[in-house]
């Protein structure tokens, strides 16, 4: 039993959060949080931008073009499971790929606020968003699956040892500035 009275393996206690979505409170590693969660950066307000994974969703209206598998012969391939690839995000995809959430990045991009009534930065969130899913599908979900089931088997056995140190450090923010790549240059 942890000093706080739960069973809650140490690993997980920084990563505690509210999808924005749904409002489900996020334990465990399920979801998905944004590498600046609870971090002041400059002068914003510490972000609190976190998702159960599959309501991490493309906003775009089918603008972006997303490939789907196809057989050797270039038929393209109707599995249930791949109807959401590229679609929406994974738990734990954020343990895999570095991840900052949309408001993160536009606000490294632009030092502003996203005004989500003007066109530019409609665009600008829309586009970050699609890229950020890109990037979790490089890595296929059994991979992420996988991965989250092993770190949790890691914090329980930690746990079941008496451990009382994080397995993990606690993430730290990102500089706030362009290092991911998302702008033109």
């Amino acid at each position: 039993m942890n000093p706080d009275g739960s069973n809650e393996p140490q690993f997980w206690n920084e990563w505690k959060g509210l999808c924005v979505t749904c409002c489900r409170l996020l334990v465990d590693g399920a979801g998905i949080f944004c590498g600046n969660y609870a971090s002041k950066r400059g002068h914003w307000t510490p972000c609190q931008q976190a998702w159960c994974g599959p309501y991490y969703i493309a906003l775009d209206k089918n603008e972006f073009p997303v490939a789907k598998p196809t057989d050797e012969d270039g038929v393209v391939l109707d599995d249930p499971l791949e109807l959401n690839r590229y679609l929406c995000g994974r738990n734990g995809d954020n343990l895999i790929t570095p991840f900052q959430c949309d408001i993160c990045h536009f606000r490294n991009l632009t030092g502003k606020n996203p005004d989500m009534t003007a066109p530019k930065d409609h665009v600008l969130m829309r586009t970050i968003r699609r890229a950020q899913l890109d990037a979790f599908w490089a890595t296929e979900p059994s991979t992420v699956s996988r991965n989250l089931g092993e770190l949790n088997k890691g914090a329980i056995i930690a746990n079941t040892l008496g451990f009382q140190q994080k397995l993990f450090r606690p993430m730290e923010p990102f500089p706030l500035e362009d290092t991911f790549g998302m702008g033109p240059e």
